[in-house]
């Protein structure tokens, strides 16, 4: 089996490179004496390899640009890794996408591996993903990646949280986002004639239409997206800062909030973390979970509805609740 890496190995360098490579070089590379360099050499010639010897004894190189491919399908023990990951990464993020259709790849992937000695399982059942708070594909999933895939209009109906009816819409997909076990479309609404960003989740009775998409640019949809805070678009309008006792910065301080987030620390001696961001409910919810162990030190709009909610907190449980627990759940009393 290191037979088959070395003989890869040998054929990836040569490739690689637009000079001939020494006799000393590959053996450095490849770890090996110059009898098995020699050796791999005749036996890729052998398999049709265009291994040439430079005139002036410079070393080895591909002929023909170096366009010579392995017959068969080759992988490396670390690319072969990176497959078996991703593989559990998204089975175990969304099994739905993974499917009857990718089942006959997955078969070819598994035949390698057990080629390669790597078949005995032991990566898929060591991995564990634990999605938290996914609320699933939806039912319109495969259409709005059809529309953006196929760069193609897309009308839907769609009920935001908080709102009472569903509306219709027409938009040009530009992107899907995967945030906090969740998906979400990043569209150019054709009735707001600006970027939108809805949950997939929420999107119902999707069609494809026959319309070439609105077209936005890449340095558009960046501007857009990457300088606020979550899922949120929009120029920042503010910069949160929030301080931490000793006890909650040993965890949000090593979270990734926002690209552009600064940390530093206060005259009291409590680490601070700033945020740029435009619309503040998600903001809010990963200041709050913190408790005690946060303070939003400004802008002062935000620490005021911080406080806010947590007085409306703090006065539901002033007081017992006179409310019976449902007998589903027996007396939590004892």
């Amino acid at each position: 089996m290191e037979r088959l890496y070395r003989k890869y190995a040998l054929h990836q360098l040569l490739r690689s490179r637009r000079y001939p490579i020494s006799l000393g070089e590959i053996k450095r590379e490849l770890g090996v004496s110059e009898a098995t360099v020699r050796r791999l050499v005749g036996t890729l010639r052998a398999i049709g390899a265009p291994i040439e010897n430079d005139k002036d004894g410079r070393g080895y190189y591909y002929e023909q640009g170096g366009n010579f491919e392995l017959p068969g399908v080759w992988l490396t023990h670390k690319e072969l890794l990176g497959i078996i990951t991703a593989h559990e990464l998204l089975g175990n993020a969304e099994p739905s996408l993974i499917g009857d259709a990718l089942t006959p790849i997955w078969n070819k992937i598994e035949a390698l591996l057990e080629q390669q000695q790597l078949g005995s399982g032991e990566l898929t059942k060591r991995v564990r993903i634990v999605r938290s708070h996914g609320r699933g594909l939806g039912n319109s999933f495969n259409k709005v990646i059809q529309a953006l895939v196929e760069r193609k209009r897309l009308y839907f109906t769609y009920r935001g949280r908080g709102k009472r009816d569903e509306d219709a819409k027409l938009v040009s997909p530009q992107r899907i986002a995967h945030y906090r076990d969740n998906w979400f479309l990043d569209a150019y609404c054709h009735d707001a004639k600006q970027m939108r960003t809805y949950s997939v989740d929420r999107i119902r009775s999707a069609e494809v239409r026959n319309v070439s998409a609105h077209e936005v640019d890449s340095d558009t949809l960046d501007n857009t997206y990457k300088p606020s805070y979550g899922i949120f678009s929009g120029t920042p309008r503010a910069i949160a800062v929030i301080a931490f006792d000793d006890h909650a910065q040993e965890w949000a301080l090593d979270e990734k909030w926002h690209s552009d987030q600064t940390t530093g620390v206060l005259a009291d001696g409590r680490h601070y973390l700033s945020v740029p961001y435009s619309h503040d409910a998600e903001l809010l919810q990963d200041i709050m979970k913190y408790g005690p162990g946060a303070e939003v030190i400004a802008p002062p709009e935000l620490r005021k509805k911080i406080a806010a909610k947590l007085e409306a907190a703090s006065q539901i449980y002033a007081t017992p609740s006179n409310t019976a627990p449902d007998k589903a759940f027996g007396d939590i009393r004892k």
